[in-house]
C-alpha cells in the first residue's frame, strides 16, 4: 500500500502481478488492482475488478449464511458505477 499511497502505480502493478501469480483468487490483490484503476481514472477496469471481487467473496463464503461483501467494496462499486454513468451523460 505504500507505493499506492505514493502513487507509484507501476510498482503497485508489479506487486499485484506477483500476488495474483501466487493466488489468482486473492481478494486483497484484486482490491488493490481495482483501487489502482479507480485512482488512475480507469473506471471500466475498476468496475470489472470490483465486480470480480464481489463474486470471489461470495464464492469463498458460499457455505456461510448471511455473509455479504464488506461495505467498503459495495460502496466502491457503486461509486465507480455512478462515475461511469455520469461520464456517459
Amino acid at each position: 500500500r505504500f507505493y499506492f499511497m505514493d502513487k507509484q502505480f507501476d510498482k503497485v502493478e508489479l506487486y499485484i502481478q506477483r500476488m495474483l501469480t501466487l493466488n489468482p483468487k486473492s481478494i486483497n490483490a484484486w482490491i488493490l488492482r481495482a483501487d489502482t484503476a479507480y485512482e488512475q481514472g480507469d473506471l471500466k477496469n475498476a468496475e470489472r475488478a470490483y465486480q470480480l471481487i464481489t463474486s470471489l467473496y461470495r464464492q469463498q463464503h458460499a457455505n456461510e449464511r448471511g455473509i455479504e461483501p464488506p461495505e467498503y467494496l459495495i460502496n466502491r462499486l457503486r461509486e465507480t458505477q455512478a462515475a461511469l454513468a455520469s461520464k456517459r451523460r
